[in-house]
């Protein structure tokens, strides 16, 4: 008897059996599939939340931002809620620091993502547009609101954004032109330092040196969009400002010269004395 094994599967496997120039073909009986195979860029979940930071009551805008294209999406706010919503809107009434778990499912596969101390809710209530917390930087208060995008064909959407100037030296003023296709009906720029706005075309200035990774959301009907340019933006710490104190000069020498004395001139009809002397007695005759 001869065994030729013809191809091996991860999922099943088929062996050709020769027994007296009778063959007989076995096919094995496991079914299982193979997730690999089937899913070869595995779901990755994500999101981002905007605002981040604010006083209470902070309403949060939270936006999908997986991989794969999800089909049910649990959230967790760590305040004792949850949501089945793709993009739910959170209000957190209590101050506190709080964690946000979503779990992003497809079929079989799913992936959850963590985030400690993501959301940072002051016990001052907002009454301006930009809030300060103590060691991290201002962020300004935005709310995801209905927003008039273009329109495609099919109304598929996709984030696309262009960034002048990409570097310079601080403080550095950006302009941001939001590209995007779709019917957007929510947009949001996180500008990477703490900030971002819903604006189409927004103008941010970064104070600070460093690298920063701007990341823009768009979502609507046909579903959500993200582009993100990582360290897309390197601000350099600004040139020192050399004040040049001009030059004193010295004082020069001042030398004294001595005025001479001017002889006074006899007044006519003055008297002025002399002396007569005798030649002879200086001549001796």
């Amino acid at each position: 008897m001869t065994a030729a094994v013809l191809s091996t599967i991860p999922t099943r496997w088929i062996v050709i059996i020769l027994v007296s120039g009778i063959t007989l073909l076995a096919v094995s009986a496991a079914a299982d599939e193979c997730t690999s195979c089937r899913n070869p860029f595995p779901m990755t979940a994500g999101f981002i939340g905007s605002p981040s930071t604010g006083g209470a009551p902070l309403t949060v805008q939270f936006l999908d931002t997986s991989t794969q294209s999800p089909e049910t999406w649990t959230w967790n706010f760590g305040d004792g809620t949850t949501s089945r919503e793709q993009n739910p809107v959170h209000i957190y009434q209590t101050p506190g620091t709080y964690r946000v778990t979503l779990t992003a499912s497809k079929g079989k596969v799913q992936d959850q993502v963590v985030r400690d101390e993501y959301i940072h809710v002051t016990g001052t209530v907002r009454s301006a547009s930009v809030t300060k917390t103590p060691n991290r930087v201002p962020t300004l208060v935005v709310k995801a609101t209905p927003v008039t995008g273009t329109s495609g064909s099919d109304g598929a959407l996709n984030a696309e954004f262009n960034v002048k100037p990409a570097s310079g030296t601080a403080p550095l003023s950006v302009a941001f032109t939001d590209r995007s296709s779709g019917s957007i009906t929510t947009r949001v720029f996180d500008f990477g330092d703490g900030t971002n706005s819903t604006a189409k075309d927004p103008v941010h200035v970064y104070s600070m040196p460093g690298k920063y990774t701007v990341t823009l959301f768009i979502s609507g009907p046909g579903g959500a969009s993200v582009k993100q340019l990582i360290n897309g933006i390197t601000v350099r710490e600004g040139a020192a400002v050399t004040v040049k104190t001009p030059a004193i000069s010295k004082t020069p020498t001042l030398t004294r010269t001595p005025v001479p004395q001017k002889t006074a001139l006899p007044v006519k009809g003055t008297k002025v004395p002399y002396t007569f002397f005798n030649p002879r007695a200086l001549f001796g005759r």
